[in-house]
C-alpha cells in the first residue's frame, strides 16, 4: 500500500497485488511447462498433464487475488473518491467526510498471534469500507501510521492507543471477538488471557462519544 500528499493537499492511498499477481502467473507457468515439452516432443501423456491441475489452482488463485484500489482524500471538497478493480468486476464511489465514523486497523480470523494479517477500512454511517478486500500479514506498523495520517485528515484522534481502542470497539459490534483479543496481544504484546479480560472489561464500559469531524 503506498500513501503520497498531492501539491494540492489531495491525499491519495493505492494498493496493488501485483507481486502476488506475478508469484501466481510464475506458478501458472511452471506448472504448464512440463505438459508443454511433452505435447512438443510427441510423447503427450495422461501422466503429464497432471501439472495442467496445479496450473489451474495457480491461476484461479491469480483471478482471485488480483485488485487495484485507489482512495482520494479530498479536503478541499470534504469527500473521499475511491475505486476497486478486480477481474470480474469495477466498483467506485464517493463518501463525505462527515459520514466517517472512525478508521480503524482490522485483523482476519483464524490469523495468529503472532504475526496477524491486518487491513485498513473506513466506518460509516453506511458500513464499512475497506482500502483492501484482502489482509496483509506483517504490516501493522506500516499500516497504523497509514491510519493515523487518514485520521488526522478527518480531525480525528491519530494516537495509537486511540486507533486501536476503536479499532477494538468496530470488531466487537460485529460478533468480531476473537479478531479483538488478537488485536490487543499483538498490540499490547499481552497473553491471549491478558487481552481477553482487557476486550471484556472495554465491553462493559461504555463507548466514547465520536471525536468531531470536519
Amino acid at each position: 500500500m503506498d500513501l503520497h500528499t498531492e501539491p494540492d493537499g489531495r491525499l491519495i492511498v493505492t494498493s496493488t497485488s501485483r507481486v502476488l499477481d506475478w508469484l501466481l502467473l510464475l506458478g501458472t507457468a511452471l506448472c504448464t511447462v512440463p505438459t508443454i515439452r511433452g505435447a512438443l516432443h510427441g510423447s503427450f501423456t495422461l501422466h503429464e498433464s497432471t501439472p495442467l491441475i496445479g496450473s489451474a489452482f495457480f491461476f484461479i488463485g491469480f483471478l482471485v487475488a488480483y485488485e487495484r484500489t485507489w482512495f482520494e482524500f479530498n479536503l478541499a471538497l470534504s469527500c473521499v473518491r475511491w475505486s476497486r478493480t478486480r477481474w470480474w468486476s469495477n466498483q467506485e464511489g464517493f463518501l463525505l467526510f462527515t459520514r466517517v465514523k472512525s478508521v480503524v486497523l482490522q485483523t482476519s480470523l483464524g490469523e495468529t498471534a503472532t504475526c496477524p494479517s491486518y487491513r485498513i477500512a473506513l466506518i460509516s454511517d453506511q458500513g464499512e469500507l475497506p482500502l483492501t478486500t484482502a489482509y496483509a500479514g506483517g504490516m501493522h506498523r506500516e499500516y497504523e501510521a497509514i491510519v493515523a495520517r487518514i485520521r488526522t485528515l478527518l480531525s480525528l484522534s491519530p494516537s495509537s492507543s486511540d486507533i486501536l481502542m476503536d479499532s477494538v470497539r468496530v470488531m466487537l459490534e460485529q460478533g468480531r471477538k476473537i479478531d479483538a483479543i488478537r488485536l490487543v496481544s499483538h498490540h499490547k504484546g499481552l497473553s491471549l488471557t491478558e487481552a481477553k479480560r482487557f476486550v471484556e472489561q472495554l465491553q462493559r464500559s461504555p463507548s466514547p462519544a465520536s471525536a468531531p469531524l470536519r
